[in-house]
């Protein structure tokens, strides 16, 4: 067995050489912690006593959409195809633009915190761990991640490489979150969860946006737009976006050599045919650059040392999307749309190529029956080069994926009850046909009051990396008089390697108590099987380049679980000039990783994930254009990967003088000076904690 270690060359293992690893000797400063609180609760004091509640009352009047309407607010991602959030049989959370500046997040990633039953943690300053309903990590793959309908889940590694997603949000319209099984109509991957980022249409970008600043995480960031018009049915926005972030120090206080810049550029044009069909056409390149702390493994003591090396990305892609609608009401789709990633670090080199087309017809059969289907296409192609601890075989590949779905949606009892039956038919090199039913019920008992419940199967299909690469994993150092020698641990895909399978079982009800509150609950519970699992073959003896063992891991699926918990969304309006958004979840999972296996290691995965999360986020309007909101949350321990709980509040500040003016000024993370999110075992990433930070930011719109 050949084993990669370093340079890309097979066959060589590093030795001990302190001039190869680089050492820093920054130390903690552990100074400051609490100050967050207090600069919060003097800023709170001064602005209530400067503007009292009676003028507060008077300022601009926050339900200018009342939760009514918000309810009424049509989403995509449940079912593919446009319906209000009150009649969705599906656990769906909108984040809308409002919330994402009002939050004062840079990132998409810190954006979805807000939703109930998504995990998200940042493991330093360029990775990030997502996930919904359990099994986080930063390859979680039992969630499928879409923009604008375009898949951006990663073939080779069953997950979203979140530091490739620096996407401008100030074109983001919403973001679908739709957690359990979407199977059934996007096919596999939506196993725990969908999230759907919606950008604007060129119509609603017109003119010219200017944007930027700077601080002490976020050194320096600038988004420049602008939008116009070609002839009298075409618009269009082209844009681009700079970000150079610092990184976050590592445990023991060292500097965490984890740096993230960003840079991309892109455009959008949306037009109006004769015949009424509309289109759009869009795309983007972009290209970042992070540094990383990796563990390098070797065959002399210590037998792991620190690595700082730098990975870059880039890409781009092609999409456009046609809409048909006929004089009877059905309504048909083509889209198309090509992509290009390439990721290249100290572990390995991916190229990826993606063609993927997707059509689609929705219309009514006689008076009840609403049919939905589709038919699609997907060729993934992937190039590799072999690099420290990586190694794909074969070194390139292409995959099809041939799909098909069908649901009908049947009203009963006066439109009040619905019925929605349905399945996604895949077909896929890697373990061939798989289905993915689902059963739906809604019930609109009256207005804004909804009862719905749901079965789901949905499967997570194999990946590149499970099917065909070698890992090295660890160093062991010898255990004499058991092991003489060093023993290096790898692991081998699995040609044989099968989907992992959940049937879900959800129940969900939402409520609009009346004009100042709304309501959202859900709870679910899922069974696994066929999920990973490992085990162990024997050892065996090499001598080259010095003598020791190999232990090979073998990837299995043999493990079964289940998992069940409650999420509940509530927005209330106590004033018109502020609005209070709450979720929370909870939630719990046991495995059991099966005989022959790791089951002891596989069932404490059940902590990967936290049992208790919240978030409250503020926003107040106050007179003379000023805006406070403010944003707490609090999320569990990760027991198992030794992360404790935390509690952490950030806040915006901001002013606008006139219309299209606004000055910000953001705090994050301000209880405490730092805190630890996650632990990636991953390729032994260097583990970071989140540090207290301030930005900020000018926004200029003519």
């Amino acid at each position: 067995m050949e084993v990669w270690l370093t340079n890309r060359e097979p066959g060589r293992l590093l030795t001990s050489d302190r001039n190869s690893t680089f050492y820093r000797d920054s130390h903690r400063n552990s100074g400051g912690k609490g100050a967050g609180g207090s600069v919060v609760c003097f800023l709170l004091v001064l602005l209530v006593t400067l503007f009292p509640l009676t003028t507060m009352a008077e300022s601009i009047d926050l339900t200018a959409m009342s939760l009514e309407e918000l309810m009424e607010i049509e989403i995509t991602s449940a079912a593919r195809k446009p319906q209000k959030l009150s009649n969705t049989a599906a656990a769906a959370f909108i984040i809308t633009q409002e919330d994402i500046k009002r939050s004062g997040v840079t990132t998409v990633m810190d954006a979805l915190r807000m939703a109930p039953g998504i995990h998200v943690a940042q493991i330093d300053g360029n990775k990030w761990a997502v996930t919904a309903r359990g099994f986080n990590g930063r390859f979680a793959n039992k969630l499928l991640v879409l923009m604008d309908g375009r898949s951006i889940y990663s073939h080779f590694t069953s997950g979203v490489l979140w530091e490739e997603q620096d996407i401008m949000l100030e074109d983001v319209e919403r973001i679908e979150v739709i957690r359990g099984p979407g199977g059934s109509v996007w096919g596999a991957n939506a196993v725990n969860g969908i999230i759907n980022i919606i950008t604007k249409s060129a119509a609603d970008t017109q003119g010219t946006l200017l944007s930027g600043g700077g601080g002490t995480h976020e050194r320096v960031f600038g988004t420049v737009r602008h939008g116009g018009t070609i002839g009298a049915n075409t618009q269009y926005r082209v844009f681009a976006k700079a970000a150079d972030r610092g990184g976050f120090e590592e445990l023991s206080g060292e500097e965490g050599n984890n740096d993230w810049k960003t840079r991309m550029a892109g455009f959008r044009a949306d037009g109006v045919l004769a015949n009424d069909d509309t289109w759009r056409f869009h795309g983007n390149l972009r290209a970042e650059s992070m540094e990383q702390n990796y563990g390098n493994l070797t065959l002399t003591p210590p037998y792991q040392e620190e690595i700082i090396s730098e990975s870059d990305a880039a890409g781009g892609y092609l999409m456009g999307h046609w809409n048909h609608r006929s004089t009877n009401g059905s309504e048909a789709s083509l889209q198309m749309y090509y992509a290009h990633d390439h990721y290249d670090d100290i572990n390995t080199q991916v190229m990826e190529d993606t063609i993927d087309v997707d059509f689609q017809h929705r219309f009514d059969l006689g008076r009840y029956h609403e049919i939905t289907w589709g038919l699609g296409y997907r060729f993934i192609r992937t190039d590799t080069d072999p690099g420290l601890r990586v190694h794909f075989e074969p070194e390139r590949m292409g995959d099809n994926l041939f799909s098909a779905f069908v649901q009908d949606q049947i009203e009963l009892l006066d439109d009040a009850v619905a019925v929605t039956l349905g399945s996604k038919f895949e077909h896929n090199d890697y373990t061939g046909f798989e289905i993915q039913p689902t059963a739906r019920i809604r019930w609109n008992i009256d207005t804004g009051n909804t009862l719905w419940g749901a079965v789901s199967r949905a499967v997570r299909t194999p990946n590149r990396g499970e099917v065909s690469t070698l890992y090295m994993g660890a160093v062991i150092p010898p255990l004499p008089p058991v092991l003489a020698y060093p023993t290096v641990v790898t692991s081998v895909g699995n040609e044989q390697y099968d989907s992992e399978a959940a049937w879900t079982y959800e129940i969900g009800y939402r409520n609009v108590l009346n004009e100042w509150v709304s309501l959202d609950l859900t709870t679910f519970f899922s069974q696994y099987d066929n999920m990973q699992s490992y085990y162990r073959e024997n050892l065996t003896f090499e001598s080259d380049p010095s003598a020791h063992y190999i232990m090979n891991v073998g990837w299995g699926n043999e493990t079964e679980g289940e998992s069940y918990g409650f999420e509940a969304a509530v927005d209330v309006i106590p004033q018109k000039w502020w609005k209070l958004r709450l979720a929370y979840t909870w939630f719990d999972l046991s495995l059991d990783g099966g005989s022959g296996s790791f089951a002891q290691e596989i069932e404490a995965g059940a902590e990967y994930s936290p049992e208790h999360q919240v978030s409250l986020l503020s926003m107040m309007e106050l007179p003379y254009g000023i805006q406070l909101d403010t944003w707490l949350r609090y999320v569990d321990e990760l027991e198992r990967l030794g992360v404790p709980a935390y509690m952490t509040m950030d806040l915006r500040l901001a002013w606008r003088p006139v219309k299209d003016l606004e000055f910000s000024l953001v705090g994050r993370n301000l209880l405490d000076a730092r805190h630890q999110e996650y632990q990636e075992a991953y390729l032994d990433t260097a583990a970071t904690e989140v540090e207290r930070s301030f930005y900020g930011k000018l926004t200029w719109q003519f």
